[in-house]
């Protein structure tokens, strides 16, 4: 439609790309021949992160320019009011759907590795899917059962509510266009950890705000317990202006309307 409009009427488009499919290899030949034509009549292109505006330029050999997702920060906001857990625990934090993606099986897996048996640690895993059931028995496996809360979906509120109850949020994806939830805890104050998956290394950009490590349960269970025994040096009303500077509405927003003046002028 928007390149019917283009021929024309002369009226200009961008395109934002988020579709993980590119790196997961899911499209066939003539769906990225099609959307090659859509890049290459588009005034600007976006993508939302870094690594993966390299490799749509790898795929399709056009530039992109990275602009980030956004949230409301003044939504997804830290409030020390939240106390829902025992004061002793301390809550790592998941939400993601249950999928081969998402990689839970892996973050139980690293968890226990480095927690088994220390019932103060929990980890909540927020979300449904068709590995709900497959991550239920592995944790009894792993005998991590008792510390590990599977909270199924979540509302809006209730996300907010977890954000705020939880010490430190985690992230174990094998492919990420960017991580949505990663700024979403980083706006309530959480450190975050999250593996190299590709969108996750533009967003953790600093040791202040999180881990950013390879995907395997070595890895991602020694970052765990990094966060866990070096918790007080984190500073959550820094975290929450690193969100707000980087990934708020406003901030976001204008780097858009810069680029469709630009596009218009």
């Amino acid at each position: 439609t928007a390149m019917f409009i283009k021929k024309n009427y002369g009226i200009p488009y961008v395109v934002t790309e988020h579709f993980s499919g590119f790196a997961r290899k899911l499209l066939k030949k003539e769906d990225i021949d099609f959307s090659k034509k859509i890049y290459k009549n588009a005034d600007r292109r976006i993508s939302v992160s870094e690594n993966f505006s390299k490799l749509l330029y790898n795929i399709t050999g056009y530039n992109f320019i990275f602009i980030p997702n956004m949230i409301d920060c003044s939504f997804f906001s830290f409030d020390s009011n939240y106390k829902y857990k025992k004061n002793n625990e301390f809550i790592f934090l998941s939400i993601a759907s249950l999928d081969v993606n998402k990689n839970q099986n892996t973050l139980l897996e690293a968890f226990a590795e480095q927690f088994k048996n220390n019932k103060n640690i929990k980890l909540i895993i927020v979300g449904n899917g068709p590995l709900k059931n497959y991550l239920i028995d592995k944790s009894k496996q792993l005998n991590i059962e008792d510390q590990i809360i599977f909270f199924g979906s979540a509302t809006r509120e209730q996300v907010k509510l977890l954000y705020n109850s939880s010490d430190a949020f985690v992230l174990s994806s094998k492919y990420e266009t960017f991580g949505v939830v990663l700024i979403e805890a980083l706006s309530c104050g959480l450190p975050v950890i999250a593996t190299k998956c590709g969108g996750p290394e533009s967003i953790i950009t600093n040791e202040n705000v999180g881990e950013l490590v390879a995907i395997n349960k070595e890895q991602i269970g020694k970052a765990m317990l990094k966060v866990y025994k070096n918790y007080k040096k984190y500073d959550r009303e820094y975290i929450r202006k690193y969100a707000i500077d980087n990934f708020s509405n406003s901030v976001v927003v204008a780097k858009l309307i810069k680029i469709y003046e630009d596009v218009i002028s």
